[in-house]
């Protein structure tokens, strides 16, 4: 069985130092979350290769590869295709949205954002995933 503490990997990535601040804070990993960190595009593409992780969260604008770019490459290779992604940006109209999830984001979380609420959609994936990954594996446990 898959321990709780190795399923919920959760990346971060985001440019800004006061915004990576606020997630590491919020996220630490405190036993709840293995927590990465990029700062850039590429990095995070990187990370997200090498670790898995099934949640991330990740800025619209990023040096070198930007947030929707990483997102889209992402969907593309089937070991990450299947993490939640949600991005986040202060870009807020219509086309950067539609942008967004175009390239496979399943969250486009608008800042300023509600860092409580940030904290909440983040559980409820890993929650919906820890399901998921329960039912499946009752479903293979189930047939000789």
């Amino acid at each position: 069985m898959i321990s709780e503490q190795f399923f919920r990997t959760l990346l971060v990535a985001d440019d800004d130092e006061a915004n990576l601040l606020l997630l590491k804070e919020t996220f630490r990993d405190d036993g709840r979350y293995k927590l990465l960190v990029a700062k850039d595009g590429p990095a995070a593409l990187e990370l997200a290769l090498r670790e898995r992780p099934q949640v991330i969260l990740m800025d619209v604008m990023l040096p070198g590869m930007d947030g929707c770019e990483v997102c889209k490459t992402l969907r593309g290779i089937p070991e990450t295709a299947s993490a939640k992604i949600a991005l986040v940006s202060a870009m807020a109209q219509e086309s950067d949205i539609s942008r967004g999830l175009r390239a496979g984001a399943d969250q486009y979380i608008v800042k300023p954002y509600n860092i409580v609420a940030l904290l909440h959609l983040v559980d409820r994936w890993f929650s919906e995933l820890s399901s998921q990954k329960s039912y499946q594996t009752d479903r293979l446990s189930c047939y000789p």
